[in-house]
Parts: C-alpha cells; structure tokens; sequence
C-alpha cells in the first residue's frame, strides 16, 4: 500500500504521472498535480484501489486516467480536464470488474469524451454525485463495448452537469450491445441518453 500527499506538481517528459500495476494493490493521492505527461496521467492496470482526494490530472498526451482491468477507483475533488484523450477511459472485460465512484469531480476540456466506460461484466457500476462533465470535444459519457452492462447511480440532471461537449447527446450507449443502461429510472432525461433504439 501507498500515500502520496502534498501539493506535489509531476509533471513534464514522464510518459505517465504514474502507473499502478498488479493485484492487491492500495494506493491513495491527496492533494498533488499531474500534469504534462506524454501519455496517461494516471494508468491503472489490474490494480485494486485507488483512492484520489483534491487531486488534478492536467494536459496529458492521452487520457486523464486510464483504467485497464479489476479497479476500485474514487475520486473526491477532483479536476480531469485538457488531455488529449478522455478524461476517464475504463477498459475492463467480461471475467473483471470495475467500481468507479465519482464525488464533486470536474472533467472539462478534453480531446474526446469526458468518460469513455467499456466494461463487458454487469457488476461494474459508475457512480456519480456533485459532479461536472462539459466542453469535451465528443461525448459527456461514451458507454461502449460488447455486452456493456452499467448502472448509473446518482446520475441526476440535479446534481449533476453534462453539457456543451461536442455531441447533441449527453450519453451515447449505442454501442453497449446486448446490455443493461440503467440511469435511476426517470431521473435522467431520456432524450439525454442515444441508445441503439435512438
């Protein structure tokens, strides 16, 4: 297990700002700034949990955050903006999970889409409060990937904002085949959300 905390600023010729890799791992950031990297600012690769508080991923080469595998991810305070990829891009499949939990997080600015989720197992599960999705050059959120199943908890035009990134929808699901979109009921506007059936 690790903690980084403190105002540190990691940036320039990395190609990552970090990279977690393996099993059991447990490894908390507070407080610090990426920034600049050539590639993802954070990649986590088949890690268990990490745990983000007031952190910033700023102006990578890729995405934000790069997901790849078995991850418990939180973000609490979080700023994902101006990467040339997705601010979040989750990549897991069928034999995986992935648990993404979002609290006041602000992914502005970038290239593609604020969060790309590509998940193939219905236990993964993205949960979103208080937080900000706009400006990005293609979609709020990109659900993707052959049997994409997700349940979006607390996704709420009321606590939540996805506006002005470069789609006319919110929320394209329309490559999530043959599984479940769920986004509590009524709670979000369905025009909000392209599905197959759009």
């Amino acid at each position: 297990n690790a903690k980084l905390t403190g105002r540190r600023i990691l940036n320039g010729s990395n190609l990552y700002g970090i990279r977690l890799i393996g099993s059991g791992v447990t490894v908390a950031l507070q407080e610090s700034t990426f920034s600049e990297n050539t590639s993802h600012g954070i990649l986590v690769e088949n890690s268990q949990s990490l745990n983000m508080e007031k952190v910033n991923v700023l102006n990578s080469g890729g995405h934000g955050i790069r997901v790849i595998g078995k991850t418990l991810l939180t973000l609490t305070e979080v700023q994902l903006n101006q990467s040339k990829g997705d601010g979040i891009h989750v990549n897991v499949e069928a034999d995986e999970t992935a648990d993404v939990r979002l609290d006041t997080v602000q992914i502005r600015g970038n290239g593609e889409s604020g969060i790309e989720y590509r998940s193939a197992n219905p236990a993964s599960f993205l949960w979103m409060t208080e937080s900000l999705i706009v400006d990005n050059d293609t979609f709020g959120l990109y659900i993707a990937g052959k049997s994409t199943s997700i349940s979006l908890g607390h996704l709420k035009p009321a606590n939540n904002v996805l506006e002005d990134n470069g789609s006319t929808y919110l929320v394209d699901a329309r490559d999530a085949g043959t599984g479940t979109i769920l986004a509590n009921g009524t709670d979000f506007a369905t025009a909000g959300i392209l599905t197959n059936a759009s």
